[in-house]
């Protein structure tokens, strides 16, 4: 998991925009023994963690500010069906996504996000986790993202 900076495959650094990173090897073998090389993007106060039994209401609200109306049956169903990662700012959660079982391999969404760095973010975390497997994002190019941060 994810503590302090945000962190994302190495793979992922130059869609990051104008995001200043820094490559990090968690050893000095890290890059030798075939392990997956980490990028720190630098953002203060930020984290990426899984979602908890608090983070319900917080997250449909979310959802709702995104989607423009509610979705709370929905969205507790996929809590409970899905991994949720949740983008928090100061102990705040301010975006998610959720990855669970679809057909021959995975699904990611809906995620939800400030902007489009945290949005990456919480894409390439999942994305992270399932090296290797069938996944696919489903995501609305035509929503807005939660703006304020």
């Amino acid at each position: 998991m994810v503590q302090g900076d945000l962190r994302v495959p190495a793979a992922w650094a130059p869609s990051l925009g104008g995001v200043d990173a820094v490559v990090h090897l968690e050893s000095p073998a890290a890059a030798e023994d075939g392990r997956e090389e980490w990028v720190d993007v630098p953002r203060e106060g930020w984290r990426l963690r899984p979602s908890g039994q608090n983070d319900v209401f917080p997250l449909i609200r979310l959802d709702a500010q995104a989607r423009g109306m509610p979705r709370e049956a929905l969205i507790t169903e996929l809590l409970a069906a899905s991994d949720t990662v949740v983008l928090d700012h100061d102990g705040q959660a301010c975006g998610f996504a959720m990855m669970r079982r679809f057909g021959r391999g995975l699904i990611i969404g809906p995620v939800v996000a400030p902007d489009a760095e945290g949005a990456k973010a919480l894409i390439a975390h999942l994305v992270g986790l399932n090296a290797g497997k069938f996944v696919r994002i489903d995501i609305d190019f035509a929503a807005h993202f939660v703006g304020g941060f």
